[in-house]
């Protein structure tokens, strides 16, 4: 790839690190490593830390550089904030959503007109398996955003292993 100015641009998804041992592993996250997003947390410059970094609050170009750092820190809280109202309407919405397929797929499991029996009760059992998938879905979200965020990710790791170990029974059980 070339960008703009002519150079040459390259992404190199095989390359290799090496840790401490010696042994080798591909660069980028690797699976079962905490997952990081957005900007929970930011920390403040050194220099801002420093004794006598701010002067004495003469130095005109000073006090420009910390408004504009007081207003870029503003911007991103009012950015968090509509994130966080953003965030809680679309779980209200998808919560209301599953209610709204749920009830649909219980209208559907009386059938309709001119339904032979043999199919009518496949479409009751269709029916009553969509509706409980979607109130199991509701259940299940109410229970996953009630959590803090670090409960909800070890939630979904250590299910993931009881599914992938209850596969590996399931083969070991036909194997057999």
């Amino acid at each position: 790839m070339v960008s703009l100015h002519g150079s040459l641009l390259e992404i190199d998804e095989d390359e290799e690190e090496e840790d401490a041992e010696g042994n080798k592993h591909k660069k980028g996250p690797r699976l079962g490593s905490p997952r990081e997003a957005g900007e929970g947390h930011r920390e403040i410059s050194w220099i801002w830390m420093q004794e006598g970094a701010l002067g004495d609050g003469s130095n005109k170009d000073l006090n420009h550089a910390i408004k504009l750092e007081w207003l870029r820190s503003r911007a991103r809280a009012h950015r968090w904030q509509e994130e966080c109202l953003l965030l809680t309407e679309e779980k209200r919405r998808i919560l209301k959503t599953f209610a709204y397929e749920a009830e649909r797929w219980d209208q559907r499991q009386s059938g309709w007109q001119g339904l032979g029996l043999d199919y009518a009760e496949g479409v009751q059992a269709y029916a009553r398996r969509q509706a409980d998938m979607y109130c199991r879905l509701t259940l299940k979200f109410q229970i996953h955003w009630d959590l803090p965020p670090e409960q909800v990710l070890e939630d979904n790791e250590s299910e993931s292993e009881a599914e992938g170990e209850g596969e590996v029974r399931q083969l070991e059980g036909k194997v057999e």
